[in-house]
């Protein structure tokens, strides 16, 4: 029985996955880790890849359950898409203020 090829990524976005297991890393199975690191730490070309590769619809998707983008990054996404958020937790923009008083 022949083995099907997992469907992978292109070298270019390799840099976004640096602490991944890069041979495991499948468009299929791994979309919302995929777009959530793109809308993070990618650029313009790895957006339009990202929008030849999954619809808007998976992509407005996998952002609305993305716990891990930053806010500036959330931000940003959430008027790009359009879309209205919640509100972090009060405990998140505590952490965030106190992460804040440290680099000063």
């Amino acid at each position: 029985m022949e083995k099907i090829k997992k469907r992978q990524l292109p070298d270019s976005l390799r840099p976004l996955f640096w602490d991944s297991s890069w041979p495991h890393i499948d468009l299929n199975d791994n979309a919302d880790y995929i777009i959530t690191r793109v809308l993070q730490w990618g650029d313009e070309s790895d957006f339009m890849w990202l929008k030849n590769h999954y619809t808007v619809d998976i992509i407005k998707e996998s952002f609305k359950k993305s716990r891990t983008l930053d806010p500036r990054s959330r931000l940003f996404w959430s008027r790009f898409f359009g879309v209205q958020l919640p509100p972090f937790s009060k405990k998140t923009i505590w952490l965030q203020k106190r992460s804040k008083k440290r680099l000063r």
